[in-house]
């Protein structure tokens, strides 16, 4: 199976220095505040205005002149970049740097600036992985076959324990289409099955159903192999293997791991005191330069005055779901979020139905959190200085350097926003930080990136971050009332 490429976390003769340095602070900073001297700002060198915001923010924030790094990227402004040149000139030159053995030096967050690719490619299936890609489809088009065997007798299951339905007409069904529809079958033939006297439904446990329940869902069904079957298809062909650039060098440091889809964020919660490999990472980018300089300086104003104004939350009205990643659940967290807002003391207003805020609606936004509009940005905020947002929805970061796009991410920021963060891609509902527990980050004094980092639950993924990482907007704000 494809995996990344294996890279070494401390090589050389000074390894078991490295080692017991980064033992030791692992005890006494890995989950400390970040401060300056922690960040790394990474521009590319081929864009003047990656070079000038890079400077800018180290000299505003007091990061060391030895923590700027240089990449050579070309073109000077390119959104995408190839897994290749991913590899080559972000990915190596980032990592060699992080391994230099400084006793003074720990890197734990990395700052990319307007001018660095946001976006990396799938990889490309090698010969063998093609070969593995084929001998695998094959065995999966063996189970499908005996997957579509069941489908007249599922679609009986509940209805007439005696078989006298006329038999019903299937068009085989493909490898992935298979295994959502026989799963939607069975769940619609155990509400029949429920209200079936219990003497039928005995009959039908003892027989058609326990024989069809064994062979598909048993420990090693055949249901379960043919997941399997498809997501090691999936990987060695190339599908769902690209990512932001962002969220890959979170594991920069890390051994080789697999490109399919994501991997688990070790930050997440408890994370922190624990994993000293993953890297946070964040952005400072754009549809314009000037508008990036500008928020560096909103966000260190908003953070000594305390970030002021009204907090906009946009729910749907949806019924309260306990199933975490599920439309109900997210719903629910974004009404949450509302209440932690105002046991905070912050004024807060809640649209809680299927229409969005309107325009011009929401004056002085300094929170807003809310969906579902996809790549149609509805104009009703003013931001004030410092103002931290962002919507759920799919492919709001795929277009952020232009000023005209409807997509959210480019939108907010052309309009004033200090911080957001959003997709390049689809994500899945389940990719997104939960917002109440992504706010209540931000509410207890933790700085933008640690906010995101404690909440983001997957990285080498989709979702990109932007605004400045030691943005703390909270820091001085009681915390009695804030609730995790």
């Amino acid at each position: 199976m494809r995996k990344r490429i294996l890279k070494k976390q401390y090589r050389g003769s000074h390894i078991f220095w490295a080692v017991c340095f980064f033992l030791s602070i692992l005890i006494t900073k890995a989950d400390a505040a970040l401060v300056a001297d922690e960040v790394l700002v990474v521009y590319n060198k081929s864009n003047p205005h990656s070079k000038a915001i890079a400077e800018y923010y180290t000299h505003k924030r007091g990061v060391p002149e030895k923590n700027i790094f240089e990449l050579d990227v070309n073109p000077p402004l390119a959104d995408s970049i190839s897994r290749d040149n991913y590899d080559l000139k972000i990915a190596r030159p980032i990592r060699e740097r992080l391994e230099r053995f400084d006793p003074n030096e720990n890197i734990r967050c990395i700052l990319l600036t307007y001018g660095v690719p946001y976006k990396v490619g799938s990889s490309t299936p090698t010969a063998e992985q093609t070969q593995q890609a084929n001998s695998l489809t094959k065995q999966a088009s063996e189970i499908t076959a005996r997957m579509n065997h069941f489908l007249p007798q599922i679609e009986k299951l509940g209805q007439d324990p005696r078989g006298t339905i006329p038999p019903v007409a299937f068009s085989p069904l493909s490898r992935t289409a298979i295994l959502k529809y026989i799963q939607a079958q069975m769940d619609s033939a155990k509400k029949r099955m429920s209200k079936l006297p219990e003497g039928q439904l005995k009959e039908i446990h003892s027989g058609m159903y326990g024989k069809i329940n064994d062979e598909l869902f048993a420990a090693g069904g055949l249901f379960a192999r043919l997941s399997m079957l498809n997501v090691q298809i999936d990987a060695f062909s190339g599908k769902e293997t690209s990512a932001s650039v962002d969220s890959e060098l979170s594991m920069v440091m890390f051994s080789e791991y697999m490109f399919y889809r994501w991997q688990p964020n070790g930050l997440k919660g408890d994370g922190f005191g624990v994993d000293n490999l993953t890297k946070m990472v964040c952005r400072l980018d754009g549809p314009d330069p000037n508008k990036i300089m500008a928020t560096i300086d909103k966000s260190i104003a908003a953070e000594e005055s305390g970030l002021m104004g009204v907090a906009y939350f946009d729910s749907r009205g949806l019924k309260k779901d306990f199933q975490m990643g599920s439309f109900g659940y997210f719903d629910n967290s974004v009404r949450k979020v509302a209440d932690i807002t105002r046991a905070a003391g912050i004024a807060t207003i809640e649209e809680k139905t299927e229409p969005l805020f309107l325009p011009g609606q929401c004056p002085r936004t300094a929170l807003y959190c809310g969906w579902y509009s996809v790549k149609k940005y509805v104009d009703a905020f003013d931001f004030v200085d410092g103002a931290i947002g962002y919507h759920i929805a799919s492919w709001e970061a795929i277009d952020i350097h232009d000023a005209n796009s409807t997509q959210w991410c480019p939108a907010m920021l052309e309009r004033g926003i200090s911080a957001t963060f959003g997709a390049v891609a689809e994500p899945y509902l389940q990719a997104f930080p939960e917002p109440d527990k992504f706010f209540a980050e931000i509410l207890n004094g933790a700085c933008l990136v640690e906010a995101y980092y404690k909440t983001n639950p997957f990285n080498s993924w989709q979702m990109i971050l932007i605004g400045d990482p030691l943005y703390r907007p909270y820091k001085n704000m009681q915390k009695s009332n804030i609730k995790m």
